[in-house]
């Protein structure tokens, strides 16, 4: 990662779509806080201040409470970045959003900048005369930064309300096939150096680690398992994969889920894991008896009525759910394909648009999954972005924030590590947290500052660009030698957003 300072950042029962917008009168809304928040502009605190039960003076340019500066000297000046980024779009970079928002839910800066497609599948520049621009209001593919507001944000809200505990046992919620089920063979193959040679050996630590795992192993992903599924792929290599989900269903992928090994110890090391986030989406739906965005959709709606977290526009499938092309940011130029690199049963090979990127959420979770798969705009999720500031809001407890941004700890490692339950954590001099942030593939990035009570949201559809390759020679395996050209602006760096110190 980059910079000073690193910002990584759902009608009905069949629908995902919350496009929250029942605010009272005398509350803020997204299109009443444009307008109030031009820069100079006094926040109006006693608007909300009473509804949120926040402090009387919650003005994120008064740093006189606070250990950390107030956000305008952290944050590269605006017009700055809208410079930048402006210029980087002329010379081929393809969109983005930026919301900066205050804890009261007044917008301090919104902007978007690009087109909705700026490249046709072949890499070639679209005619710019047939270019639709992105707006604030224009929804992105957000990766893997949509844990944090389905997986991770369900799994937080079911603890705190006491239906869910962090010390439940994985195996109690799945089954007795969680343990059992694994596949020995696959484990080999995933794991160049096994523990033991002797299959009943490794069988039986494979089953003592699974029947051992905790929904805060998920959480906080250090559960041992492998960084993705693969359940799209048929072969792995030579071998026909044993988790191949040849029907792409949701129901397959749950029962793939008890074949899948682990391929390490639990709790001895701490990865990002599409198959956690997948875990999680199904123990959401065990706990609940309900579709996972259908839950998802009830507790946004839960918050609709609340002035700062008013105005929430989030989707899975948003082509399938009244949403348009031209209201959709594209992402790959190439489908899953890689430039042609990559070729397995049903791979895209278009220009991805309206559709989920991640393979993983595609082909085998049906667009709805806790690792990928959520569309939304920069605005929307600084309001997500806002219940993560304290109990007030209404979706955490204080208790489950506070473990939330505690580092994580593994039994072989004598200090903890910078990262809590998903999110990558910053402390300041006085040993503080001023910063916990998300990223994902799609280059999009969220982060909560907690002592100036702001949220960031900045997306972009970095990887709808052409590929450079810095070898001649490519297998599946060398997947790091493809460099997205949208990658190289400064626009796709985080460390734009922050001035340096």
């Amino acid at each position: 990662m980059d910079g000073r300072k690193k910002l990584g950042f759902f009608m009905t029962a069949l629908a995902f779509i919350a496009t929250l917008t029942a605010c009272s009168s005398n509350t803020i809304t997204p299109a009443t806080a444009k307008t109030l928040s031009a820069p100079g502009d006094i926040v109006p605190t006693e608007i909300v201040t009473q509804a949120l039960g926040a402090p009387a003076t919650c003005d994120p340019n008064d740093s006189s409470q606070y250990h950390m500066k107030p956000y305008q000297e952290v944050l590269t000046p605006f017009a700055k970045i809208d410079q930048i980024i402006s210029n980087d779009i002329e010379n081929g970079f393809p969109g983005a959003q930026l919301c900066v928002m205050d804890r009261t839910g007044n917008i301090l800066y919104s902007n978007a900048w690009g087109n909705i497609q700026t490249y046709n599948r072949y890499g070639v520049p679209i005619p710019k005369e047939d270019r639709i621009p992105v707006t604030t209001a224009t929804l992105f593919d957000i990766g893997g930064t949509s844990e944090i507001f389905t997986a991770w944000y369900a799994t937080l809200h079911l603890i705190s309300t006491g239906e869910l505990s962090l010390d439940t046992r994985v195996a109690d919620i799945l089954g007795k096939g969680y343990i059992e089920n694994q596949d020995l063979n696959l484990h080999r193959k995933l794991v160049e150096n096994n523990p033991s040679d002797n299959p009943y050996e490794v069988e039986n630590s494979l089953k003592y680690w699974r029947s051992s795992l905790t929904v805060e192993d998920l959480l906080r992903n250090r559960t041992g398992n492998p960084a993705g599924p693969d359940f799209h792929k048929q072969f792995l290599d030579e071998m026909i994969n044993p988790c191949y989900n040849s029907g792409g269903t949701r129901g397959e992928s749950l029962a793939l889920l008890d074949r899948l090994p682990l391929i390490k110890e639990p709790r001895t090391a701490q990865a990002p894991s599409d198959v956690d986030a997948i875990t999680l989406t199904f123990i959401v739906e065990k706990v609940t008896g309900k579709r996972f965005d259908v839950y998802l959709n009830e507790l946004w709606t839960e918050i609709n009525n609340r002035p700062a977290t008013c105005g929430i526009t989030a989707t899975f499938n948003p082509l399938a759910h009244g949403f348009a092309y031209s209201d959709i940011a594209a992402t790959e130029i190439s489908g899953n394909t890689r430039f042609g690199l990559i070729s397995f049963p049903r791979v895209r090979t278009d220009v991805v648009h309206g559709e989920v990127h991640d393979e993983a959420a595609y082909y085998t979770m049906e667009g709805i999954s806790g690792n990928a798969g959520l569309f939304s705009n920069a605005e929307s999720l600084c309001r997500l972005l806002l219940t993560y500031l304290g109990p007030e809001y209404g979706m955490f407890s204080a208790n489950i924030l506070e473990r939330m941004v505690t580092p994580t700890t593994l039994i072989n490692q004598s200090e903890p590590t910078n990262i809590g339950m998903a999110w990558y954590l910053e402390f300041d001099e006085n040993n503080e947290l001023c910063e916990y942030w998300m990223n994902s593939f799609t280059r999009c990035y969220v982060g909560v500052l907690p002592q100036s009570g702001v949220v960031i949201a900045y997306l972009t559809n970095t990887i709808h660009s052409p590929a450079r390759f810095t070898t001649y020679y490519f297998s599946e395996h060398d997947l790091n030698h493809i460099i997205f050209a949208g990658s190289e602006y400064q626009s796709s760096k985080q460390s734009m957003l922050f001035q340096p110190e």
